[in-house]
């Protein structure tokens, strides 16, 4: 693992630094984006304690980066295997916004090696390799943990407190310390940009999951509701047709594990193009007509009432 620091940290400083990361250690949580926080809340705080230390703000940054590389949590993420998309920035971006590395450490379950040099030098790009965590800064109020393999850049608006990270593919935890006029955005294209699998043809993921069970499962737990009358494609026409939740929720469930087999098998772009084909081309509109046929299922019950209850309710409040 390499840390950056500031050639006036010294021993006593690193003796800190070290108390602090075996304190966190011993918490068995899994750090989560609130957990995450609080650690770094924590720190923050006991810092703020100790008199005379120098460099505070890279202490802290470094420590709850070494609970975060721990734990491999993301609160933001985001997988595409597309080209870098256009300037976001209204008014045009400022000359250069660089990425400034003070954490890389290999990931969990990735063998020792050294560290690439690329990965520890200041850039207006991040390209982090599979097997390797990158933290790094971008000005004083935002850090960004890259886990690769991914690849990231950045820019900011010319007298503006936007900032836009562009993620173009990988997993991206960032964080923005509050102030005024501070904004950070993430852009990383999802639905409407074409994923493009690596190889021509789908290779065999193997014997699909069998989700009949959940289907029969459904079945018996909506006895009544499960059967319901939608509109085919109300673009279009307004032909019926009858759908079932039961079947509905089945399918969502099969293209997601078939995706997941793929991914699992490490071939993460087929596995990206078929969840957004499937979502486009099926599981998405069952998966919008089950959530809507719940809704209705849930006003009825909350809504519903006998109607000569309803109207003695009406004639005593006419008649006082």
């Amino acid at each position: 693992m390499s840390r950056r620091r500031a050639p006036e940290a010294g021993a006593v400083e690193g003796e800190e630094l070290d108390r602090l990361c075996d304190e966190l250690a011993r918490i068995e949580a899994p750090f989560d984006e609130i957990t995450r926080s609080r650690a770094e809340a924590r720190l923050s705080a006991e810092l703020q304690r100790q008199p005379g230390r120098g460099n505070r703000r890279a202490l802290r940054r470094v420590a709850a980066l070494l609970a975060v590389g721990a734990a491999a949590g993301a609160a933001l993420t985001a997988r595409t295997v597309v080209k870098a998309g256009r300037s976001r920035v209204a008014g045009g971006p400022e000359a250069a916004v660089r990425f400034e590395p003070y954490v890389v450490a290999p990931t969990a379950g990735a063998g020792a090696a050294s560290v690439p040099e690329p990965l520890e030098q200041p850039a207006s790009r991040l390209d982090v390799a599979a097997g390797w965590l990158v933290r790094a800064s971008l000005g004083d109020a935002i850090a960004i943990t890259l886990t690769g393999p991914a690849r990231a850049w950045a820019e900011r608006a010319a007298g503006s407190g936007q900032t836009v990270v562009h993620l173009d593919r990988g997993r991206l935890l960032a964080s923005l310390e509050g102030g005024t006029g501070r904004r950070l955005q993430i852009v990383s294209p999802g639905a409407i940009t074409d994923v493009v699998p690596d190889e021509r043809f789908e290779a065999d993921p193997g014997p699909d999951v069998d989700v009949d069970p959940i289907r029969q499962g459904l079945v018996s737990l909506f006895n009544g509701l499960d059967d319901y009358v939608h509109v085919v494609d109300p673009l279009v026409s307004a032909e019926v047709a009858t759908g079932s939740m039961s079947n509905d929720l089945a399918e969502v469930a099969a293209a997601l594990t078939h995706g997941l087999q793929h991914f699992e098998s490490g071939r993460v772009s087929e596995a990206l193009w078929w969840w957004q084909f499937s979502y486009l081309s099926s599981w998405g509109d069952s998966a919008t007509r089950a959530l809507r046929v719940l809704q209705a299922v849930l006003g009825h019950i909350r809504l519903d009432a006998d109607s000569d209850a309803v109207a003695e309710a009406e004639f005593d409040a006419l008649h006082p």
